[in-house]
Formats: C-alpha cells, sequence, structure tokens
C-alpha cells in the first residue's frame, strides 16, 4: 500500500507539472469566467498538502504562513496572489513533505479528517483526490485560455 500512495503521489504532481508547462505568470493569475484562478489552484494544494503533513507529523508548515489566508477552503482567489513560480516551488516543498510522510508514517494511525478518512493512510489517498480534483480544474481554466489540450 505504501508504494501505491506514493506512486498515486509522484503521478498527480508529474500531472501538474505538465499541465503548469507552458503557463505564464499572466495566464496564472487570469480568471476566465470569474473562476479562481490557477495560481490559486496551485497554491490551495500546496497549503493542503503542507498542512496534511505539519498535522501528521509535527513538524514545520513547508509553505509561507500567509498560505492560509490565501488559500484555504472557501477563499476565491481574488486580491494579489503570490507569482506562479512562487506556488509551484511551495507545491514541490509540501509534495516532497507528502512523499517522506508516505515512506514513513504508520498509514494505519488514526487521523482526524471527518467523513474523508479515518487513517493517515487514508488521509495520503485522500490528497491524491483532492489534487485531481484542482488538476481537473486547471485542465479546465487552459481550455479557458485558449491553451492546447494536453494527452
Amino acid at each position: 500500500m505504501r508504494q501505491e500512495i506514493r506512486k498515486q503521489l509522484e503521478f498527480t504532481a508529474q500531472w501538474l507539472e505538465q499541465a503548469l508547462q507552458d503557463v505564464s505568470e499572466a495566464e496564472a493569475a487570469a480568471r476566465p469566467e470569474g473562476l479562481a484562478p490557477i495560481v490559486w489552484q496551485v497554491g490551495h494544494m500546496a497549503y493542503y498538502d503542507a498542512w496534511l503533513v505539519q498535522d501528521v507529523a509535527g513538524g514545520e508548515l513547508l509553505v509561507p504562513a500567509g498560505y492560509r489566508e490565501l488559500f484555504q477552503q472557501g477563499t476565491t482567489g481574488e486580491g494579489p496572489l503570490p507569482s506562479l513560480a512562487e506556488v509551484r516551488e511551495a507545491f514541490r516543498r509540501a509534495h516532497a513533505g507528502l512523499v517522506r510522510l508516505a515512506e514513513s508514517a504508520n498509514l494505519e494511525q488514526p487521523a482526524d479528517g471527518g467523513a474523508e478518512y479515518a487513517t493517515v493512510g487514508g488521509a495520503l489517498s485522500f490528497m491524491n483526490l483532492h489534487r485531481g480534483y484542482h488538476i481537473g480544474k486547471i485542465f479546465t481554466l487552459r481550455a479557458l485560455l485558449g491553451k492546447p489540450r494536453l494527452t
């Protein structure tokens, strides 16, 4: 199970990198149809990945402290946001933290995830679902921006 979780984490991280490979800073900040921009989608994933690592492993938060106010659930991506380059780097740090957690944590350890998950392994699995949801949003934003479809 541990290897499957890690494999899925690596897959979603690579999928995100592919989705961002040709996105400019201006495109990342655009809000077609009033949707939360690409930069918000990436920052949101980075924040929640880092939050899980901090919550479960008790370490330092792997993203800037201000990310909570900018990217937590319920925010809309309005107002000034960090650059795409900054949030990509934050995502990479948080991703590395999740991979370390997947490699070393007791996957059966209880975790308070409400209806979404009950164990650390379940939390890591849920993060892949969460990432896939927001990567899908990025693909929709790409289409609205006239970016080519990726395969």
